[in-house]
């Protein structure tokens, strides 16, 4: 995860209520269209409401689903780089 999408979790993480890209933007000195692309990246974030922006057109606000403190991965768990994406399974496992 690179430094400005650490920042952005930070940042949803404190605004409980969310926030939009333009104010995220705002509150870390980078363009909407920039903010929004990140709050997109991150896996946790997602669009809780629509709320009339500017120039009267609706904009989505971005909350966070926080990590569970303790959730250890099961044993057994092979990680496998291919075609840009990393995969996740487990081996010989019974359900």
């Amino acid at each position: 995860m690179g430094e400005r999408q650490k920042q952005m979790q930070e940042l949803l993480i404190k605004y409980e209520n969310g926030l939009t890209a333009a104010d995220a933007g705002q509150m870390l000195g980078m363009q909407s269209k920039q903010a929004k692309k990140i709050m997109e990246s991150l896996y946790s974030v997602y669009i809780d409401r629509w709320v009339i922006g500017r120039a009267d057109r609706y904009e989505p606000v971005y909350c966070i689903s926080p990590p569970p403190e303790d959730c250890p991965e099961p044993e057994g768990v092979i990680r496998e780089t291919r075609w840009g994406s990393t995969f996740s399974f487990v081996r010989n496992a019974t359900p």
